[in-house]
């Protein structure tokens, strides 16, 4: 998804099919997914800044807007193991509507990132 060449708040025909494709977003027409305030939900992450981490109980679905995102769990012993690096377009998170856990995993971003959480 390039929504930055659309804009803070648009999303293109490209990202409403992508967005489609998950669970929580199934539902809305591409109508409604293109009305989605997606500038409210964003908000910048600074490169190394870590944003979602094990003791985070909310379920949150991020979408990465703009960067790339690490995915990573750290054994007890505190060494970090990345489980994926996402870029630009990527929807994952804690959603068990979308089958997918972060329990255990923390997030950050490898770069200046935008990220959208819901």
């Amino acid at each position: 998804m390039d929504f930055e060449r659309r804009g803070a708040n648009s999303v293109g025909e490209d990202d409403v099919r992508v967005l489609s494709l998950v669970d929580i977003f199934e539902p809305l027409s591409p109508e409604e997914i293109k009305q989605i305030n997606w500038k409210s939900l964003s908000t910048r992450v600074g490169r190394g800044e870590t944003f979602y981490a094990p003791m985070d109980l909310a379920e949150t679905l991020f979408v990465v807007r703009e960067g790339r995102v690490r995915v990573f769990r750290k054994s007890p012993g505190g060494r970090e193991f990345t489980v994926a690096v996402l870029g630009s377009g990527t929807v994952f998170g804690e959603m068990s509507l979308t089958g997918q856990r972060l329990r255990n995993s923390y997030s950050q971003a490898v770069e200046d990132s935008e990220v959208a959480a819901m």
